[in-house]
Parts: C-alpha cells; sequence; structure tokens
C-alpha cells in the first residue's frame, strides 16, 4: 500500500536523516562533460578514431581541461573495433586506448558508449543496421556476437584503465529496430515483422507510424532493449524521455516509454534533453524560465519511475540536427539566463551533463582522412610517402579512395564540399566528371553534386606531372551538414558560447560538494527534501537532508492512507 506525505510547518526538534543523508551525499561523483570527436575541423563522431592524429591528443585533452570539464565520452562503435564480426581493428583500440591514457593523465575521467551505431567501416557487404536488430531479435547468434564485443571491450580497455567510469548505452542507436519494421521488402525486415507478429498477436500490416497499434510496437522495442540491457550487465542506458505521438480512434494520443526508465541492468539511467522537449515545436523561440521548467519536468517524469538520478549525456540547449528546423529554441539573449537558473537543477537532481557538440562540425564520409592511419582505406600509386604532417605524392603520383553508396545519407547534403588541405605543389582532385585544381598551400573547396554517381565513386588526388617538388596534402575530406554547438568553432577556436560553457562548467564544480547536494530548499518544507513534488506531496521514496536546518523547528508529515483516513506523523 503506497504512503503520500505532505510536509506542514511544526514547532518540534528534528534529528531523523541528518547524518544518513549527509553520508549519502559525500561519495557521490558529478560529471562535467563532453563527448569527444577531435579539435580538427576533418573529424567528426563517425570517423574520428581514424581521423584524429596520436600528436593532437594530448593538446586536445589538456584544451578540454582548461574548459572545466572533468569527463569525456567517447563513441565505440561495434563495425568500427570489429569491421568483420570477430575479427578486431587493432588500430581502433591503439587510438581509444590512447585517448582513455592521455584523458587519466590530464586528470579526466571516461565514459563509452557502445555500441555506436554508425561508422565508416562495415565490410563483406553488411549493414551495421542489420547487427543491430539481429543482436535485439536474438537472431544468427548475434546477440552473443554483440555481447562477446562488449565484453572483450571491457577486458582490453576499460578494465585496465581505471578512469573510465561508465559504458552505455543508447536509444538512439537501438531504435533501428522501428526503422527496419517500417521499411518492408528486405529479408531482415520480414523477420522483424514476423516475430512482432508471434510476440504481440498483431498483424504488422495494422501497425501505423505514429497511428494504429504504434503504442504496441513501441512497448514491444522497448522490451527487447530492456531485455538486451539486462543481458549485457551494468549497462548505463540513454532513455527515451520523448513520447511518441499517435492516434487512436481519431484521438492524439502520447505514447511515453516511462516503463523502461528503471535500468534494470545495475547500470545508470542516462538521459539527455534540448529545448523542444515539452514545446510547440512551430518554430517558436522560448525563454530561460520556459526552458529550465521543460528540463525539471523531464526530470520529474523520470523520477515518478526510478530513484536513481540520471546522467545527461546530451545537454542540447543549441542544436541544428537536419530536420529540427521546426523545434523550439532558446532565444539567443536568453541562453546566459538560462544556464544561470539551469545549474542548481544539475547539481541537485542530476549526477551530471555532457555536451554533445563541443565543436562545430562537418559530416565527412573520407576514411582516414589526415593520414594518421598511413595508407589505410586509400590506394597509392609508387612513391607515396605518408608522414605524421600528412601525405607526399611525387609528380604524376595520385591516391584515391573509393566511396561507397552507402556512406551517402550520411552527408546529410545533396551538394557536399570536397576540401583538400594543400601544404605546398600542384595538382588535382577528380571526382566523376568534377576537377578541382590547386597551386600552391592552401584550402581547397569544391561544392560535388552526388545524385548522378551511382553506387559509389573515387576521390583521385594527383600531382601534376610537371610539379618539381611534387604534392603534400595534410587532409582530405568531403563535407555535408554543419553541426553546431557554437562553443568552439570548425577550426577549434572560441565560438558565441565558448565562455558561457567555461562558467557553467566552474560553477557547477563549486557547487556539487556543498552539503545537501540532490536535495531542494521547497517552499513548504523546513528542511532540504529529496522525492518532493512541488505541490507538497512526495514520493514513495522521500529522505530529509538537515543541513543549514533550524534546530529549533521541526515539522508534521501529514498523509492520507486511505484517502478518506487523514493521519499525521510527527518526527522529532
Amino acid at each position: 500500500m503506497k504512503i503520500f506525505l505532505k510536509i506542514l510547518r511544526s514547532a518540534l526538534i528534528f534529528t531523523l536523516f541528518s547524518s544518513f543523508a549527509v553520508a549519502e551525499q559525500s561519495g557521490q561523483e558529478f560529471s562535467v562533460a563532453t563527448h569527444y570527436y577531435g579539435l580538427k575541423e576533418y573529424s567528426w563522431p563517425i570517423n574520428y578514431l581514424n581521423a584524429i592524429k596520436a600528436s593532437d591528443i594530448e593538446s586536445d585533452m589538456l584544451k578540454i581541461k582548461e574548459m572545466g570539464f572533468n569527463q569525456i565520452i567517447l563513441l565505440a562503435s561495434w563495425a568500427e573495433f570489429e569491421p568483420t564480426i570477430g575479427i578486431r581493428n587493432e588500430l581502433a583500440y591503439l587510438k581509444i586506448e590512447s585517448i582513455i591514457k592521455s584523458a587519466n593523465n590530464n586528470g579526466l575521467s571516461v565514459a563509452i558508449r557502445i555500441p555506436y551505431l554508425w561508422s565508416l567501416t562495415a565490410k563483406g557487404g553488411e549493414d551495421m543496421r542489420e547487427r543491430i536488430v539481429y543482436a535485439l531479435l536474438n537472431e544468427h547468434g548475434y546477440k552473443r556476437k554483440l555481447i562477446e564485443f562488449i565484453l572483450n571491450f571491457e577486458k582490453d580497455v576499460i578494465a585496465k584503465n581505471s578512469n573510465v567510469v561508465m559504458k552505455f548505452g543508447s536509444w538512439e542507436d537501438y531504435y533501428v529496430l522501428r526503422d527496419i519494421f517500417f521499411e518492408r521488402g528486405s529479408s531482415v525486415s520480414n523477420l522483424v515483422r514476423k516475430l512482432f507478429l508471434k510476440d504481440t498477436g498483431v498483424a504488422p500490416n495494422e501497425v501505423i507510424m505514429n497511428g494504429e497499434n504504434y503504442d504496441i510496437f513501441n512497448d514491444w522495442m522497448d522490451a527487447k532493449i530492456s531485455r538486451l540491457s539486462k543481458d549485457i550487465g551494468q549497462y548505463g542506458y540513454e532513455i527515451r524521455t520523448d513520447s511518441d505521438l499517435y492516434v487512436n480512434d481519431e484521438k492524439n494520443v502520447w505514447h511515453s516509454h516511462n516503463k523502461f526508465y528503471k535500468n534494470k541492468s545495475n547500470g545508470k539511467v542516462v538521459a539527455y534533453w534540448a529545448p523542444y522537449f515539452g514545446q510547440k515545436n512551430n518554430g517558436e523561440n522560448i525563454s530561460a524560465d520556459s526552458a529550465v521548467k521543460s528540463f525539471s519536468w523531464m526530470l520529474d517524469l523520470i523520477s515518478a519511475e526510478t530513484t536513481a538520478l540520471p546522467f545527461i549525456d546530451q545537454l542540447n540547449f543549441f542544436d541544428n540536427s537536419p530536420n529540427t528546423e521546426k523545434n523550439a529554441k532558446i532565444s539567443s539573449d536568453q541562453v546566459s539566463v538560462f544556464f544561470d537558473q539551469l545549474t542548481d537543477v544539475l547539481v541537485e537532481r542530476t549526477t551530471g551533463y555532457a555536451l554533445w557538440t563541443i565543436r562545430d562540425y562537418r559530416h565527412n564520409i573520407v576514411y582516414n582522412p589526415a593520414f594518421s592511419e598511413g595508407r589505410v582505406g586509400w590506394e597509392v600509386s609508387d612513391n607515396v610517402i605518408f608522414s605524421e604532417d600528412g601525405v607526399f605524392i611525387p609528380p604524376d603520383g595520385q591516391m584515391s579512395q573509393y566511396i561507397p553508396h552507402s556512406r551517402f545519407w550520411v552527408l546529410k547534403s545533396k551538394s557536399p564540399e570536397l576540401i583538400v588541405k594543400v601544404v605546398s605543389g600542384n595538382g588535382t582532385a577528380n571526382i566523376g566528371e568534377t576537377i578541382s585544381k590547386f597551386q600552391g598551400s592552401g584550402r581547397y573547396g569544391n561544392d560535388i553534386s552526388i545524385e548522378d554517381l551511382g553506387e559509389g565513386f573515387n576521390i583521385t588526388i594527383k600531382a601534376d606531372a610537371n610539379s618539381p617538388s611534387g604534392l603534400r596534402v595534410a587532409w582530405v575530406a568531403l563535407q555535408g551538414h554543419r553541426q553546431e554547438g557554437q562553443v568552439l568553432d570548425e577550426a577549434g577556436k572560441p565560438g558565441e558560447f565558448y565562455n558561457l560553457i567555461l562558467n557553467t562548467n566552474k560553477e557547477a564544480i563549486n557547487k556539487v560538494n556543498r552539503p545537501c547536494r540532490g536535495y531542494a530548499k521547497n517552499i513548504r518544507s523546513v528542511a532540504y527534501t529529496r522525492g518532493l513534488f512541488s505541490d507538497g506531496w512526495t514520493k514513495q521514496d522521500f529522505s530529509i537532508c538537515d543541513i543549514d536546518f533550524n534546530k529549533t523547528t521541526g515539522f508534521i508529515l501529514q498523509y492520507y492512507n486511505p484517502v478518506l483516513e487523514k493521519r499525521t506523523l510527527k518526527i522529532s
């Protein structure tokens, strides 16, 4: 039987909970984090492990530390570490190990999102999405293969580095199950639909996206993810905090994923937030007050299902992701006010936060773009030389990389830009009929139309035959959508929100060690409390911290159990 308590003022002496509550707070860690994918403009989340140069890692970690962060988040794609299942990409393991050790040298802890869905490296005709779907469905041994990969990664990377504090997955990587269910026609889609019918008794054709039976499908999908998470064990999970709108009997209904908020794998609860949460999303600009209320509401929804404080792995206060044009945004003159108001909420009600976009980046589908892994991914003519500074191509020599059609969608653009950063020499870059010419050092760009390039194409870099010193190239990119966070620009220089983030990080760290962190001074209470709704009623799990509490004042806990029977509990 549930008991709900309401706090009232009284004149009793308070002694309960004090030492327990303070002890509970003192051992908690608070993460001020950012995703790390390199601070150079040719790297981004999908290619960073083959793009980042070893010589840049230490300076990157130092810069992140100087910005007030105490943690980085790394993405670990199954296909990046095993382009063919069971066969390790040792270069990826060496690179992530270098990043983790450098982070440790600079006092940074590490969280790892595994398996991140996207990569440029899956081989053998494999669709990375199919790997994840088969694992969720426990088909063809893929669940065992995925868990083996994660366990091996844990043994070879996580267990060897004490500063790795968490591994977690994300709903974004697993909701590919939904995409394939509605694609239809392929063998994997047919399998998904067949198993859905078997498990639910609902015909797949009777499931309409955002319509009839969509709620049944969502619960089925969430249950598959929850089962996999539990099988992995000690696995944090970024929950789907957005409710899905669907139409039932001609009425709009919001389907919540809250059944799966409580992590059953003994891992952390992880969540994300952006200003669109709970808004009309008609392209409106919202105030700081509205944004903070939206964030607090999201936390209320989580705390109604679990007492675990969430880690906010994506605090996307500014977001220009594709197809988000109508999403609500915080008014530009309100962003600093938003953070002023948000810091206490973060410190009191979460275990930390992280930025996704520390540096503005563009989607780049070139593998090993700065040649940090030597010639891997490139076909070269004789006497081409790779070094830490880039690549040397002798007169009339060339290098090329094949770009398969499967990468096109990653660009999020039909007219991407081919960029070649030339150190010295003359040459050309070819994609189909498009030729870019360059003479001498510089950053050369040329827009490309990929609509008529069929199933794939080569990017070919060639040194002119009459270029006596050959051609030296620092990096190559084929870049599409530009993702902005306005903290650091594409080149890693301070952006509009740079100082704001520095100050927010500093303020959060200053506040995090204060007594009663995680407890709020509610207007109806006489002490710092946890588990108290704004109307004065408590959740099932309710506790009190007495630091800064007036010892001459006590309180009465008043509750109704059952509703018609009013009782009063005096605490002294």
